[in-house]
């Protein structure tokens, strides 16, 4: 609970809103080293690793549900999203791209060596809401809890992507 707010944080903020939408909750699942709120058409992952180890969760739970990442249908049904915050966008930005390098995002590159392939959809979400003169971290920053009206402006931005992602009107 001492992350749940933070700024690297915002897939999860994202992923609790969708849940709340689709009438899901989230149980964890020890073996899995994940929360998993699912049902016929959806599976909603919150990994409960390490950040920098998300991957070893996702493969667990891909595992788990017998589900193959990196075949083309993957592709084409935009079947499998990673959400996750990205400190190169502004707060209230998001970007959905698929098989893009993680940069930085080292729970990015968890998800990616674990599932050994950069070929899914990645729903990036701006976290950055630092001013031109700003001297901490990235690191720091990141684990920072939101102000109020961050995380207002955040909760605003991914209500039009839960939106989108339930009519599917991504382009995937």
């Amino acid at each position: 609970l001492e992350y749940r707010y933070t700024r690297h944080n915002a897939g999860f903020i994202l992923l609790d809103e969708l849940a709340k939408r689709l009438n899901l909750y989230f149980q964890f699942n020890k073996k899995i080293k994940a929360k998993v709120a699912y049902s016929h058409q959806w599976l909603l992952i919150q990994p409960q690793t390490f950040m920098n180890l998300s991957g070893e969760a996702v493969r667990a739970v891909l595992d788990y549900y017998s589900i193959e990442i990196g075949a083309q249908e993957w592709k084409q049904q935009g079947k499998f999203i990673l959400v996750h915050d990205d400190l190169d966008l502004k707060l209230g930005e998001f970007k959905l791209v698929f098989a893009k390098g993680p940069k930085t995002h080292h729970g990015v590159e968890s998800v990616e060596t674990q599932l050994k392939t950069n070929q899914f959809w990645r729903l990036r979400l701006g976290i950055d809401n630092r001013p031109d003169n700003w001297r901490q971290s990235g690191a720091s920053y990141v684990l920072a809890q939101f102000k109020r009206e961050e995380l207002d402006l955040m909760k605003q931005t991914i209500a039009p992507i839960i939106t989108r992602l339930l009519t599917d009107h991504f382009s995937l």
